[in-house]
């Protein structure tokens, strides 16, 4: 889900900690900061990679800051978000192979379907939805010629705004039904489905 709604790479999520997650005043919204750090191995493909991407709000109703709060309090400071497929782990190593044979045992047999499909998704989902070309650029970490190019996440906050916020809540997939995937909170929040009573189903009594 998260590499769905926020068009991350593989490496840029087991690389995240729970500090990464925290909330801009100037983007309006929780968001997740993508930086490097050698030290602890943390790398990113290129210079522009480095970004910022406002939460989707699908991944809040999901439960994803009620689980970083709790890997937060649970793990030492500066701890991995996700731990076992952390930056030199052999999950991380492992991951590859794992989510093919994952995505196969659930009826994906394209080779050509991979986790970085999840990042043009994405990009997809920006374009659709009528995205600035520079907005889509700056969430994703591509460059638009020379554009980009010495960008970081507190420059891309800086310089878009609320829009960045806009764009990625304007992401949307259809037929995609994530209801089951809510936490209880916000599934009591959803309208109950109508059943057919004694009535049947349209309201018709039944003899």
């Amino acid at each position: 889900m998260l590499a769905l709604f926020t068009g991350a790479r593989r490496g840029e999520l087991t690389g995240l900690r729970p500090a990464d997650v925290a909330y801009d005043k100037v983007i309006g919204a929780t968001s997740i900061y993508i930086t490097a750090d050698r030290k602890t191995g943390k790398r990113l493909k290129t210079r522009q990679s480095a970004r910022v991407v406002p939460l989707h709000p699908d991944l809040v109703k999901l439960g994803f800051l009620d689980f970083t709060a709790a890997q937060a309090k649970e793990r030492v400071q500066g701890a991995w978000l996700f731990p076992h497929v952390a930056p030199g782990t052999t999950g991380e190593k492992a991951w590859s192979k794992w989510f093919g044979r994952h995505i196969r045992v659930h009826g994906v047999h394209d080779v050509a379907k991979v986790f970085h499909s999840f990042r043009h998704n994405f990009v997809d989902a920006l374009r659709a939805a009528n995205v600035n070309v520079e907005i889509n650029a700056a969430l994703v970490g591509h460059s638009v010629g020379n554009v980009h190019a010495s960008y970081g996440a507190k420059e891309i906050a800086r310089r878009f705004g609320r829009r960045l916020a806009e764009a990625v809540a304007a992401v949307a997939y259809d037929g995609l039904d994530l209801a089951h995937l809510k936490t209880p909170a916000e599934r009591s929040r959803l309208p109950a489905k109508r059943t057919a009573g004694p009535r049947g189903e349209h309201g018709v009594k039944r003899k």
